[in-house]
């Protein structure tokens, strides 16, 4: 058994933990075994977990889990709302303060490669207004050669700011291209950043490849025997669709075509886990492209262990 290094005399002003690594690999089952060594509050990094109604498909936190540890910038808004980057880097900000006051740990657990960085990197991205008829545009187009044709489009264009976003996220996809389109210069050089006013340390759960592709294909399977296609539907009930910003993530798009029947259940599955190792080869190279010092933590290797001597070292550097 891990011993506790709980100690009200560790200083918890100006000091965040971001979490980091590829999705299935287990970060928040990671997060609650930290909550067991030191006084920690999770702050959700992941553009869906902020999503009401979708529970499964998400991997969201449950309800035993948020009685572990308190969970924050989880459930926010409705699928078919829109959530901007500007207003996850304010409500991350104000909530790593509170909890610093309450002498806590900040970790922050990701997820959503665009968030993290923005809070690592003190981005303050342009505010632009929302445009409909470009919006319209870029929908069309997606309707006509797929996300992957505007996808291709954003790489060319600012293929920084395309390695942070999964092709599949049309949202997020057309929201850039509508800000590169309206201010004329890309995201990536329009983006002020100023320097953040906390020090953090950034770890990283890794593993093989072949075991982390095993670990996802036991996670779908199991999201599917607790009930996602019963999720969509209720979701489709609710009178959300396909098309709503919190809908679009893999899982949920894959299941509603099998609804309507344009695909079987067992390509709906089979493209759910071809989609979400896709995603983790994009994962792995944002991770391997950061300027920001990662530890990388194998998950086979005693990594509670690790993690205690990083935090020590973190907690008694003079930064």
């Amino acid at each position: 058994m891990q011993k506790s290094l709980h100690n009200p005399k560790y200083n918890t002003s100006n000091k965040v933990i971001f979490l980091l690594g590829p999705t299935g690999i287990g970060k928040s089952k990671f997060a609650l075994e930290i909550a067991k060594l030191i006084p920690i509050e999770i702050i959700n990094a992941d553009s869906k977990q902020i999503y009401k109604f979708m529970n499964i498909g998400t991997s969201k936190p449950n309800n035993q889990d948020l009685k572990i540890v308190k969970h924050h910038l989880i459930n926010l808004i409705n699928p078919n709302e829109e959530f901007s980057l500007q207003e996850f880097l304010n409500r991350a900000k104000t909530t790593i303060n509170k909890i610093a006051d309450n002498n806590k740990f900040p970790v922050v657990v990701g997820g959503t490669n665009q968030y993290i960085t923005a809070l690592i990197e003190g981005w303050n991205p342009p505010v632009v207004k929302a445009n409909k008829e470009l919006r319209n545009k870029y929908q069309d187009l997606i309707n006509k050669n797929g996300s992957e044709f505007l996808f291709q489009r954003l790489q060319a264009i600012d293929p920084e700011t395309a390695i942070k976003i999964h092709p599949n996220n049309h949202r997020r996809l057309i929201r850039a291209l509508e800000i590169i389109e309206t201010t004329g210069t890309k995201i990536s050089t329009s983006t002020r950043k100023v320097k953040p006013e906390y020090n953090f340390i950034a770890i990283a759960l890794t593993t093989s490849r072949n075991i982390l592709y095993s670990l996802i294909d036991k996670r779908v399977d199991l999201m599917l025997k607790n009930g996602l296609e019963q999720e969509v539907k209720t979701l489709l009930k609710k009178g959300y669709s396909k098309n709503n910003p919190g809908m679009n993530s893999i899982g949920y798009g894959e299941i509603i075509d099998y609804l309507e029947k344009k695909i079987s259940y067992e390509k709906a599955i089979q493209l759910i886990k071809y989609r979400t190792h896709k995603l983790v080869r994009q994962q792995y190279t944002w991770l391997n492209a950061r300027k920001f010092n990662i530890n990388f933590i194998d998950i086979n290797k005693n990594p509670m262990k690790i993690f205690e001597k990083i935090f020590m070292n973190f907690i008694n550097s003079k930064n």
